[in-house]
């Protein structure tokens, strides 16, 4: 009797069909389920803690993109620490340091709180705790929720707050304001940033132009130029390093049409009281005349910590 070999990709589509895929299924960020640790906490520790006990929760949370705190129950105001640790296996010898997690809307952010409520944020270590350092009276009760997901709240966060798109030109030989949006205060938490983007034509002449952007009393981008019939763009980002000091940078691109344009960049920082209203302002002068300037449009986003572009 004649044997006959199989061909391979035969065999194949036969153990496909009696047992199923052969490979095995690459696991997706969809199949990968939260984890969750949760506990109620009822005595102080001095940072000793390691596991989940009545004085601190630990949540491995190595491979997660982001993590959750929720505290509930903490009446008699007890001091609890968020904190971190790179160590996979945490144990008695580990470094714990904090960490700076913040609440839903991002507005404030803290590494320890006395009071209730949910904070959240990137994930960079192997294990995060919640530990009770001072106990007052009574429990605090908490819950860790890691996820696969981005940081949570940071597509709400991340949005186009104005736009302008009337055009607007300069009026005689005084600064004139393009264009203006009053930043709501309580606007920008710790690592949040505002990025103003504008754009604009310049008049067929050599009068001397000048285009500033505000932030606040800071002039974020800059430039000034007497070319005929320039372009020019200006972008600024302003990051908040606390509730009343920032960070910026910023550049303004100016150029004839499809031609190589020039570039002046500035920088440093701001000290705008971001509890209060911020006004953002675009402002044009010309040496000689009206109209020499004018803003074809633009935006102010907000972006959340964490997030680059």
């Amino acid at each position: 009797m004649k044997r006959h070999k199989i061909p391979n990709l035969l065999l194949v589509a036969a153990l496909v069909l009696a047992f199923g895929s052969v490979w095995p299924r690459a696991q997706t960020i969809s199949n990968i389920k939260p984890i969750l640790a949760s506990g109620t906490l009822s005595a102080s520790d001095t940072g000793t803690c390691y596991a989940t006990n009545t004085k601190c929760v630990v949540a491995l949370v190595g491979g997660y993109a982001s993590v959750s705190v929720q505290v509930t129950g903490n009446a008699g105001a007890n001091t609890l620490q968020f904190e971190e640790t790179l160590d996979p296996t945490p144990s008695a010898s580990s470094v714990w340091v904090p960490v700076t997690l913040t609440t839903p809307n991002q507005v404030s952010a803290a590494s320890s709180t006395t009071s209730t409520g949910v904070w959240s944020g990137g994930v960079n270590a192997s294990a995060i705790r919640v530990r009770m350092s001072t106990l007052v009276t009574g429990t605090a009760v908490i819950t860790i929720r890691a996820t696969m997901g981005g940081a949570p709240n940071a597509a709400a966060s991340l949005q186009v707050l104005h736009t302008w798109t009337t055009p607007v030109s300069n009026v005689g030989t005084t600064e004139t304001t393009l264009a203006s949006y009053t930043l709501p205060a309580d606007s920008l938490g710790l690592g949040q940033k505002i990025r103003i983007v504008v754009w604009g034509t310049s008049a067929a002449n050599t009068n001397q132009k000048t285009i500033t952007g505000y932030f606040g009393s800071k002039a974020a981008f800059y430039t000034s130029f007497s070319n005929s019939s320039y372009l020019w763009s200006g972008v600024a980002d302003v990051i908040a390093t606390g509730t009343a000091t920032e960070t910026y940078t910023g550049h303004a691109l100016i150029g004839p049409a499809f031609g190589a344009s020039t570039g002046y960049m500035t920088g440093g920082s701001a000290t705008e009281d971001l509890t209060s209203a911020v006004l953002i302002k675009i402002t044009a002068q010309s040496n000689t005349a009206s109209g020499d300037v004018t803003m074809l449009g633009g935006w102010v986003q907000k972006l959340p910590a964490g997030i680059v572009e």
